[in-house]
């Protein structure tokens, strides 16, 4: 039995506990000896999904209607963001319309005299809370080991919660006491990028893709624009596919990047939805 690593879009399923996703993940794993991730995608997922989940939250508890949450969602996902893969924007739009469409008759019976945008606000703060709570408490929770060959992050910053609110900033890696070694790790790597470079230059020529080969030139051109963030962020899945052992499939919901990436490294992406 081979190991399984878990890219971010694996773990944002077990963050939203998508209710037709995570059991097919789960169903997946149970096939494999063990699973890893990196900490890497771990700060990925912190930095993207929970804020925009934190985001969220504080916005219901300021909404007086639950179209009004709904709205400044969109318009945060509409905008292009680094570290907020286009899969994981698709399950975050999945997110916000089942609770949109929940059958709230529990809530209903709680509350008589509420509105339906009452009870939508009601059930999307509840649900964001356990969600943002859980992922503090159990980030770890789906995977036995986590990598961190490029020492991104050692310790991610805790998510605050101040009053009813919830605070999820975090400062730049270039901020940090310890820096990455994410500039020597690509170096070491530098035969191994250069053949990404190539895969993704005859792959699909999306937005995400134009940046990574363009981040990509950089680094190869000057390994130390490897610390700017802006670059990190768009070698994303070319990094979670480096820090992958040899050996272990890449579980993921994005054939459509993972699958060249990982056919230019000898390595096997598997997709678990």
């Amino acid at each position: 039995m081979s190991d399984a690593f878990l890219d971010s879009t694996a773990l944002a399923a077990r963050v939203l506990e998508d209710r037709d996703g995570f059991p097919l993940l789960l169903q997946k794993l149970k096939s494999y000896e063990s699973r890893l991730t990196s900490q890497y995608v771990l700060m990925e997922i912190r930095r993207g999904l929970i804020r925009n989940l934190v985001f969220a939250f504080n916005c219901a508890k300021n909404a007086t209607e639950f179209s009004q949450v709904l709205a400044k969602v969109e318009i945060l996902l509409s905008t292009p963001q680094r570290h907020l893969p286009r899969t994981i924007v698709q399950n975050l739009r999945a997110f916000f319309q089942s609770i949109q469409h929940e059958k709230l008759a529990k809530l209903a019976a709680q509350y008589p005299d509420a509105t339906l945008s009452d009870y939508q606000l009601l059930a999307l703060t509840s649900t964001l809370r356990l969600r943002i709570r859980n992922w503090s408490r159990n980030s770890r929770s789906l995977v036995d080991r986590v990598i961190n060959e490029v020492n991104c992050y050692p310790d991610l910053p805790p998510i605050k919660q101040v009053g009813d609110r919830f605070d999820a900033q975090m400062p730049f890696c270039e901020t940090l006491s310890v820096p990455c070694r994410l500039a020597e790790f690509l170096q070491h790597h530098r035969a191994d990028l250069e053949r990404i470079l190539s895969a993704c230059s005859q792959s699909c020529q999306d937005a995400e893709t134009v940046d990574r080969i363009k981040a990509i030139h950089t680094v190869l051109d000057r390994p130390e624009a490897a610390r700017s963030h802006g670059v990190c962020w768009d070698l994303g899945d070319a990094i979670i596919c480096l820090e992958a052992p040899l050996g272990a499939d890449v579980i993921n919901n994005n054939p459509r990047h993972m699958d060249a990436i990982c056919n230019a490294l000898n390595k096997r992406s598997v997709q678990w939805r």
